[in-house]
């Protein structure tokens, strides 16, 4: 007999969460700073165009003017003149960048006339185009005696910046230009590769948080077993009934105590076993019970299978569903038959015994609460190192970077005001982290619009490193529509479904993962009837021992399951099932012994309807020494490379400690000082810092961890290390703490 409840899962979706939120905190404060950057890139080339175009105007008007008063005497006139001397000093100009260029041009009837020939192209005078033309904004508005800037079409069709100013005394147009494209392809690089390392980051946060929450739930998988023990021998009556009365769960303590076997009650009301007197008074005693919301005690009779009246004392409460819904009642019951036939003899112990009764099922339930707070509080302080690490990684590049860009701009710039609220919400986010550590805070699922690919694209990833390789993964996958859902909640619905096809093929075989768009019209699926309209599918079919009639009408029944006792929960479908249907979504399963299995989630989809660098200050405490830097993120050695730098010491930044060994091994004089990461593959700090004092005895180091239980200050001290410190590191401290190991400098 199967126990129908299922563990509370609202700790592990609250670090899931978390991770999601931190996971979009990165993703936000890159993309906000590579737009700013791209503003201020777009601003200063648009200031430097207009400038240029008006100081060449200005130069053309002075010069156009000398010669009407100084050089009549030329041969085709003074303005002619003034034109061989622009048209020679174009020939000598040498452009910035390698699409900007000036245009000079002249109206002619109905067609304007370049006078230049393009620096870019094919470096020949383009043709006239018609005034009237889409084609060459810029130089019509200059012909037109209007100065400016503007994003528009040149000659040549291409969207560029320029900055247009008539020549007054020529009559001329002339126009500065760049192209678009020049000024964005920086950034669209930079965007590319953020973004990147972002999916990499939160690829290795998943597969972080699987490897530490193992151990969990093999904790939970005990006491899973130790309660079902509990329940199944308790001498005590524990049922559960639906809305209607019917029973849903009972333990095998009624079959001795009224004689009916448990196939016999369950699926029936309870009134059907009690005396018709009271069958409508039971009833309306239920509902009562589920509209007050409140636990309730009661004495009742029911009659056994042989006719006789066994009197039972309850305690009934709701039954509420995931989302707090009353869906039922359940609760305890003992038999007091016996007691109630001996009650004129020993009514005198009558409130003895009740208090006994009471106390017995009030230490049951404290031992039951006492035992989940302290698996709870155990898993959770495992969790927390792990994770609290990586997310100081992910936070020290972005503090990191964001003081280095404040240093670019003045105080009272909106760029710096910018900067400073990113680098306060990460600052807050390493608070977070801090509080990580000591317990994880309580969250809420989120649902958020969101498209599937990305969530299978990553399932996939982790699925090929851990399924056999006897099993072959196919894919076929379609640009999904976008649906409401916890991507969090989705990626463990994937996960559990690809495991269990997984674990369907022991000998090997074939996986097949599909994600498409479809049009359902009325499909019945499992707890899912009626789906109609756009939907998202996702399926997974695999070719193992497929599943029997019987096993398909309880596939979804929590701790059912078809494994060998060790192996399985049987909480994983049930959970998949709780998941989908929260989405407003169902599950489509078809199977057949031998077969192999697919498993369709269906889920509704949702109605559719980023400069160039400025030269930072180097800061007070900086110096000229040689400094080498470890870390096994590359992100960070980056950004300890250019932070160090810019205060101006000489930098080695490495992300291998055996490397960093080898490199120190072959000139131990050149550097002055080491800083290293305590957490590395291959040589930890730690181990590289006694490694390289072997080899140096007096060589100064900075031992830095984002988390670690087994190197603390203290550990530190006592292996010589000259400083410790907790990451996220700002440049300050960065900078004080390298100044302080270093003294005055050279």
């Amino acid at each position: 007999m199967k126990i129908s409840w299922t563990p509370n899962m609202n700790d592990r979706q609250r670090l899931l969460l978390l991770i999601l939120i931190l996971a979009v905190v990165a993703f936000f404060t890159t993309g906000v700073t590579n737009y700013l950057l791209y503003n201020a890139a777009f601003e200063q080339n648009r200031a430097r165009l207009l400038v240029s175009a008006q100081s060449q105007a200005r130069m053309m008007d002075a010069v156009a003017l000398f010669d009407q008063k100084h050089r009549t005497n030329y041969p085709k006139g003074p303005t002619a003149a003034t034109i061989s001397q622009i048209l020679d000093a174009h020939e000598r100009f040498e452009n910035w960048g390698e699409t900007a260029e000036f245009v000079l041009a002249r109206r002619e009837e109905d067609q304007i006339v370049f006078l230049f020939r393009q620096r870019h192209h094919d470096h020949e005078i383009p043709k006239p185009v018609p005034f009237d033309s889409d084609l060459a904004e810029p130089v019509r508005r200059a012909l037109s005696g209007k100065s400016g800037t503007m994003v528009g079409l040149d000659h040549h069709g291409g969207m560029v910046l320029a900055a247009y100013e008539p020549v007054a005394v020529l009559n001329f147009g002339i126009v500065a230009k760049i192209d678009m494209a020049e000024i964005r392809a920086p950034f669209v690089k930079t965007g590319i590769i953020t973004g990147i390392l972002a999916l990499l980051t939160i690829l290795a946060g998943a597969f972080l948080f699987v490897r530490t929450t193992n151990p969990m739930f093999r904790r939970i998988q005990k006491s899973e077993v130790k309660y079902r023990d509990l329940v199944e021998t308790s001498q005590d009556l524990i049922w559960r009934a639906d809305r209607e009365g019917r029973f849903t769960y009972l333990n095998p303590a009624w079959e001795s105590t009224l004689g009916y076997s448990l196939d016999e009650m369950i699926g029936h009301p309870f009134p059907d076993f009690k005396r018709p007197v009271e069958r409508e008074q039971n009833l309306q005693r239920h509902r009562r019970i589920m509209q007050e919301e409140v636990p309730t005690n009661f004495e009742t009779t029911y009659i056994s299978k042989t006719g006789e009246e066994v009197i039972l004392i309850f305690k009934a409460k709701p039954l509420l569903d995931g989302s707090g819904q009353v869906v039922g009642t359940q609760g305890t019951a003992t038999d007091i038959t016996e007691r109630k036939r001996a009650e004129v003899e020993l009514s005198r112990h009558k409130d003895q015994l009740e208090r006994i009764v009471e106390e017995r099922t009030k230490e049951l339930k404290e031992a039951q609460n006492m035992f989940f707070r302290r698996e709870k509080l155990a898993a959770l302080g495992q969790l927390a190192g792990g994770v609290g690490h990586d997310f100081n990684n992910v936070l020290t590049p972005i503090i990191g970077f964001s003081e280095l860009l404040m240093d670019q701009f003045s105080t009272d710039s909106q760029e710096y005001s910018h900067l400073k609220v990113i680098l306060g919400s990460a600052k807050r986010a390493a608070d977070l982290v801090s509080q990580i550590l000591i317990f994880g805070r309580e969250s809420e699922e989120k649902k958020v619009e969101c498209q599937l690919n990305s969530i299978v694209d990553e399932v996939v990833k982790l699925i090929r490193v851990t399924l056999p390789v006897t099993i072959t993964i196919h894919e076929r996958i379609e640009d999904a529509n976008l649906v409401l859902a916890d991507a969090t909640q989705m990626h463990q619905v994937l996960m559990n479904l690809c495991i269990n096809a997984g674990q369907a093929m022991p000998e090997g075989g074939e996986l097949e993962i599909s994600l498409e768009n479809v049009e359902l019209d009325n499909v019945a699926c499992y707890l899912g009837e009626g789906l109609s309209g756009p939907h998202v599918r996702i399926s997974v079919a695999d070719t193992g021992v497929g599943m029997d009639e019987n096993t398909l009408a309880h596939l979804f029944e929590p701790f059912f399951t078809t494994k060998d006792v060790g192996k399985g929960t049987g909480l994983g479908l049930s959970t998949v099932l709780g998941i989908v249907v929260k989405h407003g979504g169902g599950i489509c399963v078809s199977s057949q012994p031998g077969k192999g299995s697919t498993f369709e989630v269906l889920l509704p989809a949702v109605e559719t309807a980023e400069g160039e660098p400025i030269v930072s200050q180097i800061p007070d405490l900086g110096g000229t020494e040689s400094i080498l830097f470890v870390d096994d993120e590359e992100t960070i050695t980056h950004l300890g490379r250019e932070m160090l730098q810019r205060m101006g010491y000489r930098v080695a930044a490495l992300t291998s400690s055996m490397e960093a060994l080898e490199l120190f091994k072959a000139d131990p004089d050149r550097f002055d000082l080491v800083i290293t990461d305590q957490t590395m593959p291959d040589l930890t700090g730690a181990n590289l810092s006694q490694q390289l004092r072997e080899i140096r005895h007096d060589i100064p180091i900075i031992l830095c961890t984002g988390f670690s239980d087994t190197v603390t200050r203290d550990v530190a001290n006592d292996l010589g290390i000259n400083e410790f410190v907790y990451k996220p590191l700002g440049k300050k401290e960065l900078g004080r703490t390298v100044r302080k190991v270093l003294g005055n400098g050279k």
